[in-house]
């Protein structure tokens, strides 16, 4: 929902969150894969080359899907004249569909 602020401030918000989210938990996530695929005596390092090369794509993808998200639900918003749990539930399915057509279908 929209929480009364301006559409341009709930893009930014919600841009800014979900990049953090995609962050925290990319750079937990592919720290524990690299160490765990890495040979013995170089985790750290391996742990952190992973981190490097992988958390800046994974954050930037849960950063895209908010912004997408927070866009068609402000649009919805000002189209249907009505704020409620129908209008995110809704731009998250088309955003997350948006997401997908770039991979096509098979």
């Amino acid at each position: 929902m929209n929480r009364g602020k301006p559409w341009f401030e709930h893009l930014v918000d919600d841009t800014g969150e979900l990049f953090g989210y995609g962050t925290v938990s990319g750079s937990a996530f592919y720290m524990l894969k690299g160490m765990y695929n890495s040979p013995k005596g170089e985790c750290l390092s391996r742990g952190l080359q992973a981190v490097r090369m992988n958390v800046p794509r994974f954050a930037s993808n849960f950063g895209i899907f908010g912004g997408l998200s927070s866009v068609l639900e402000s649009s919805m918003i000002y189209a249907r004249q009505k704020d409620d749990p129908w209008n995110s539930i809704l731009a998250s399915a088309a955003s997350f569909g948006f997401l997908r057509m770039r991979r096509g279908i098979g």
